[in-house]
């Protein structure tokens, strides 16, 4: 448990983002994620194929001029905000960077935003 709180300080005090939704909002549940995710085996580029699918349904819900769908949508935007920040986090914190990471993060950024 010790070695959780360390990760999630280490990342609390060390952000990668510099903008207001991060500060306010991802940055906690971001960290506590990636604090939990680095004693597993999912990988940072898992994360980034979720964020991927994840920004697609959101974009999916938004062709539905309904309400309901729309608040749908916004949930998995902001799904897809926390997942992105976890990504890059989780693969700075395993040391498992790596340009195919860069690339789709980039790519998954030109498509979805």
């Amino acid at each position: 448990m010790n070695s959780l709180k360390k990760t999630y300080k280490k990342i609390i005090n060390n952000p990668t983002v510099d903008e207001p939704y991060y500060h306010i909002f991802t940055k906690y549940i971001s960290a506590y994620s990636t604090a939990i995710l680095s004693k597993t085996p999912i990988t940072p580029n898992f994360i980034s194929y979720l964020m991927f699918i994840t920004g697609l349904v959101a974009l999916y819900f938004l062709f539905f001029f309904d309400t309901l769908f729309l608040i749908y949508a916004g949930f998995c935007f902001i799904l897809h905000n926390i997942l992105d920040t976890i990504d890059g986090d989780l693969a700075r914190e395993l040391n498992k960077t790596s340009k195919f990471g860069i690339f789709f993060d980039k790519f998954t950024h030109s498509i979805i935003n």
